[in-house]
């Protein structure tokens, strides 16, 4: 059985996953107005921690954080992925499961968004503890936060 490994994201990741991101996930970086390459190369340059998870030499996801514009204690996790990313649910929620917690670290809570449509990143959210308000302020999000130790 082929083993999920995390390393630290270069811009050689950042090009592959542009051209197999999932579509929900395509979908939700174009609603708010960029392409995939475009919403990995920000979200990557912008982040304080950044990995990607690979399995059989193939890019699985993208996984960072940013500080927030306007608040320092406040991290925004976030993730880009393929559809394989999602195929085996238990290896990826065991290669995710630490993850949290080492993005987390340095700040009092985290907060991001995501499209309503993108139902196995909400699941995934939920499955790591985050909890939803209804909409931000495009009606087709749900924003999601979760306070940290």
């Amino acid at each position: 059985m082929p083993t999920v490994k995390r390393v630290p994201t270069l811009m050689a990741h950042v090009i592959e996953l542009s051209h197999t991101m999932r579509e929900a996930d395509v979908t939700e970086v174009a609603l708010l107005g960029y392409n995939p390459r475009q919403a990995l190369e920000l979200s990557y340059l912008l982040s304080k921690k950044c990995w990607t998870y690979i399995e059989d030499g193939k890019v699985l996801c993208i996984v960072g954080i940013t500080k927030a514009p306007d608040d320092n204690n406040t991290g925004i996790p976030w993730m880009l992925a393929t559809e394989e990313a999602f195929s085996n649910k238990a290896r990826f929620l065991r290669a995710n499961s630490p993850m949290l917690e080492e993005l987390s670290q340095g700040y009092s809570g985290l907060w991001n968004i995501v499209h309503k449509g993108n139902r196995k990143a909400i699941r995934w959210l939920e499955w790591l503890g985050f909890e939803f308000k209804q909409a931000w302020s495009h009606e087709d999000f749900y924003e999601f936060y979760k306070e940290c130790n």
